[in-house]
């Protein structure tokens, strides 16, 4: 891929992150404006992508574990949002924003790596991330609250997500999650937002990057297993059809 397509992506998905950290710390008071704004990010990685339907496999993946990974941490009383328009638990502008994780990392893969999802993925790595996200939120509920434990339980787990698959494009995702994560949050934090149970570094607790890191190693990998399940399907069924 030419080189300034991938720095382009690069400066992109930096500037989205710089932006919706700055949006949510200015109007987190007024969720439902803001959720139509963080509808926009998604579209520019969906652009940037070039394939509609890996964008909306990737959105939807994002969708649906992010915000329940989210309101189970939240009940698990790791963090609080101050304003969530009504919702339990979350505020409505979490779903867009989750729906453009997995499309910034497999962007971030393609521009340092020139990696791309495989469509021959096994259905069972779905199967072993979502299990793996369930662990995380178990883990990082139960020992939270004391970031020597929560930490003496995440690095074991990234070791084994870097020695389960694609190493080199795992340690990316890690590095990866864990500088997005703590950059978006650290301005909404800081004018209010919401509040960890543990404020220990810039208001978040110690362990978040790790937890960041390893919970986008999850996602980006159960995105490229539904994308492989629904492309094969769509296959299989395409030669059916024109008989």
């Amino acid at each position: 891929m030419d080189i300034r397509r991938r720095s382009a992506d690069l400066a992109i998905i930096a500037a989205l992150v710089i932006a919706a950290s700055a949006a949510i710390a200015v109007l987190w008071q007024h969720p439902f404006l803001l959720t139509a704004l963080l509808l926009l990010p998604s579209l520019v990685l969906g652009w940037r992508l070039g394939d509609l339907r890996r964008a909306l496999v990737l959105a939807a993946v994002g969708l649906a574990l992010g915000p329940a990974t989210e309101m189970c941490c939240v009940a698990g009383g790791i963090w609080r949002y101050v304003e969530t328009g009504g919702l339990p638990l979350v505020p409505p502008w979490i779903f867009p924003l989750w729906t453009c994780f997995a499309a910034a990392l497999w962007l971030i893969g393609r521009a340092v790596l020139g990696a791309d999802p495989d469509d021959s993925t096994p259905a069972t790595t779905l199967i072993w991330a979502v299990g793996g996200i369930g662990v995380e939120i178990v883990m990082f509920v139960t020992l939270g609250h004391n970031t020597s434990l929560a930490l003496l339980a995440a690095v074991p787990f990234a070791v084994l997500l870097l020695l389960r698959r694609r190493r080199g494009l795992t340690a990316l995702f890690l590095v990866a999650g864990s500088l997005i994560g703590p950059v978006c949050e650290s301005l909404p934090i800081a004018t209010g937002a919401w509040s960890y149970r543990l404020p220990e570094l810039l208001g978040m607790p110690a362990w978040l990057p790790l937890g960041y890191g390893i919970f986008a190693t999850l996602v980006a990998y159960a995105a490229e297993a539904v994308m492989a399940v629904v492309f094969r399907r769509a296959i299989e069924i395409a030669p059916a059809a024109s008989r």
